[in-house]
């Protein structure tokens, strides 16, 4: 139990921190510069967690994945078009003993 209230007071703890900064800047603009870079954090992450993940487990699964998110990233431009082809294209590729 004294887990989940640990658990529970980061969770709301990180929140606040998150609605605070977010409520204090409501009223102005960012700056072009700040807008320019926040739409670099997805693929960024996206590619951090893909590093990571096949640092961990190299295989033709994960390659299949990347390189098919990848593929629809640059026709889109849209991450979340590259989650929902490349999770797939992981998954399938394990299905049929690629890995």
């Amino acid at each position: 139990m004294k887990l989940w209230a640990v658990i529970l007071a980061v969770a709301v703890g990180t929140y606040l921190i998150r609605a605070s900064l977010l409520l204090l800047r409501s009223r102005r603009t960012p700056p072009a510069a700040v807008v320019a870079r926040a739409a670099l954090v997805a693929p960024a992450a996206l590619a951090a967690l893909l590093v990571s993940a096949g640092a961990h487990a190299p295989g033709l699964p994960v390659v299949l994945g990347c390189a098919a998110g990848f593929a629809v990233t640059l026709r889109t431009r849209n991450v979340v078009h590259a989650l929902l082809v490349g999770l797939p294209a992981v998954w399938v590729a394990q299905a049929l003993g690629l890995g």
